[in-house]
């Protein structure tokens, strides 16, 4: 079986330090470094984390409130803090997106579209990946009537044992 790319000894190799360039950020955790900042407010916290490392890991309702205009500083007016996430990454990645409802969908997709149309004179292309063991038809059928270019890649399951596959989940007794 081929090693992971991720095993301690190519992070080593490569020099790579995740804390370096992975910031974890969730409700209880912006709330903690405002407390800790001095003068600091969520969007501070935000603008911080989004402008300081190159990977934001983040829940759908602080990206939610972001591209919608919920975290502002009056000094900075309300469209700053979005303008900026729209900036930087190329590739935004939604894990396990079918967990989310109709709502968050709608909220996605909006955003999506915020993303694009900020964006859209940039030369590097904005892609978002979504990932699911359970894609939704309807909310890709939306994807693509938004005028998003859209690429289902099946994957491969197995529920008994196999060579080739590694199991993922053990049985549970509830």
């Amino acid at each position: 079986m081929p090693k992971s790319p991720y095993q301690p000894e190519n992070k080593q190799l490569f020099g790579l330090d995740a804390s370096q360039r992975v910031d974890r950020l969730y409700g209880a955790e912006l709330s903690r470094r405002v407390k800790q900042g001095t003068k600091s407010n969520k969007f501070q916290e935000l603008l911080l984390a989004i402008q300081q490392k190159p990977v934001l890991l983040t829940n759908p309702d602080i990206f939610h409130y972001i591209t919608h205009h919920q975290y502002h500083d009056p000094a900075s007016g309300e469209d700053l803090l979005p303008l900026v996430l729209a900036e930087w990454p190329d590739l935004w990645i939604f894990d396990e997106f079918p967990i989310f409802g109709s709502y968050q969908e709608t909220a996605a997709l909006n955003s999506l579209v915020f993303i694009r149309r900020s964006q859209e004179n940039q030369s590097r292309p904005r892609r978002f990946l979504f990932t699911s063991a359970t894609p939704k038809p309807d909310f890709i059928e939306q994807l693509r009537k938004a005028g998003f270019k859209v690429a289902a890649v099946e994957g491969v399951y197995a529920s008994e044992k196999k060579i080739g596959f590694r199991q993922i989940l053990q049985a549970v007794e509830l």
